[in-house]
């Protein structure tokens, strides 16, 4: 009878695992209903994630795992979330829910960001899971998803040191803007945003004495970007620091 019991158990977790595959495999982006149906598959009760009765080897089982995080994801308690998604990544690398459980834990960090004055460590952490996802699992269907949230995450980041170099300069903590917006213009020079960080590289050299750094920043934003609101501010404080020189 027990072994009957067990044969049993093990023909329904095989059919559960065939289901959850056919789900995930069509669903490819965060706006569809990939968790819900992942939730109804994995029977999950929002009130309580798994009860405490259950055994220790129960608690680690995959799909135990998957149905905690997939609770306190719902209920978007991100943060149990991520504890668990790591869990299970950790304990059961080669699952084929892996690719979902990576996914998921990126989304569990993206779901904690805040403005750009907020603390950047869930931006960080993110972008980190993201990147993994593609290079882990660049067959996976959340990969098309996972690139288009990294380009948010990079833009987000780019912003984050734009504040901090804003901050700095209006201390006059020259030096240190100096650093930051280097930082976005060596790091996101791909992105719009350089124009802006050029610009107030220049005012940050200016503020320093460096007339030179400032009018070579100056340059170069108005070669890339002649077009852009800082490219014609541009024009205005070169002819500023043109004149400062003839004086």
């Amino acid at each position: 009878m027990d072994l009957h019991k067990r044969e049993n158990k093990q023909i329904r977790l095989a059919l559960l695992g065939l289901m959850l595959s056919v789900v995930l495999a069509g669903c490819a982006t965060e706006k569809d209903t990939t968790g819900s149906e992942v939730r109804n598959l994995l029977g999950i009760d929002e009130d309580a994630a798994v009860s405490s009765e259950a055994t220790i080897e129960q608690r680690y089982e995959p799909l135990a795992i998957m149905k905690r995080a997939e609770s306190f994801y719902g209920k978007k308690n991100y943060i149990e979330a991520a504890g668990e998604y790591q869990r299970f990544l950790d304990l059961h690398p080669l699952h084929r829910l892996a690719p979902y459980a990576q996914f998921r834990l990126a989304m569990s960090y993206f779901k904690q960001i805040n403005t750009i004055d907020r603390d950047a460590e869930p931006l960080q952490k993110a972008m980190q899971a993201l990147q993994k996802l593609v290079q882990v699992y660049p067959n996976s269907p959340y990969v098309a998803e996972a690139k288009a949230k990294l380009a948010v995450c990079r833009e987000r980041l780019a912003r984050y040191q734009m504040y901090i170099g804003h901050f700095y300069y209006h201390k006059g903590a020259y030096p240190a803007a100096v650093y930051r917006f280097n930082k976005v213009i060596q790091e996101y020079g791909d992105l719009e945003i350089t124009s802006e960080a050029l610009y107030r590289l220049a005012l940050s050299q200016q503020g320093l004495g460096q007339t030179e750094k400032a009018e070579t920043a100056l340059r170069l934003l108005l070669e890339k970007y002649p077009e852009s609101d800082y490219g014609r501010q541009a024009n205005d404080l070169m002819q500023k620091l043109n004149v400062k020189k003839a004086l």
